[in-house]
């Protein structure tokens, strides 16, 4: 895990879609922000992770419903929280998946 004096670079950001061997990372983090678990497919469909110098770093879990995706789940590991601008440049990646979004909460 990076301490808090570490400083991630862009560089040093994989935005990926989350793999079996993340369930237990991603739930730690939902849990650790109050989110439920409950629901989640065994393999993690629809959830992407950031992944910072290997280690997850944040989570992104997107329910579809035809062309649309609502943002189910978001968090972020305490320690890289208050770096908004590279994990927004990140999250905002999931466009690329080729869904309009639509979501309940505005993203700050």
């Amino acid at each position: 895990m990076l301490r808090k004096a570490e400083t991630a670079r862009v560089s040093d950001l994989v935005f990926d879609s989350a793999r079996p061997d993340d369930r237990e990372a991603v739930f730690y983090l939902l849990a650790g922000t109050g989110l439920t678990t409950a629901g989640i497919a065994v393999d993690l469909a629809h959830f992407f992770v950031v992944r910072i110098l290997s280690e997850v770093a944040g989570v992104v879990g997107l329910e579809y419903y035809g062309e649309y995706a609502l943002l189910r789940s978001l968090a972020v590991a305490p320690a890289h929280r208050g770096k908004s601008r590279l994990a927004r440049q990140r999250l905002l990646s999931v466009r690329r998946i080729g869904h309009r979004w639509k979501s309940a909460a505005k993203l700050d």
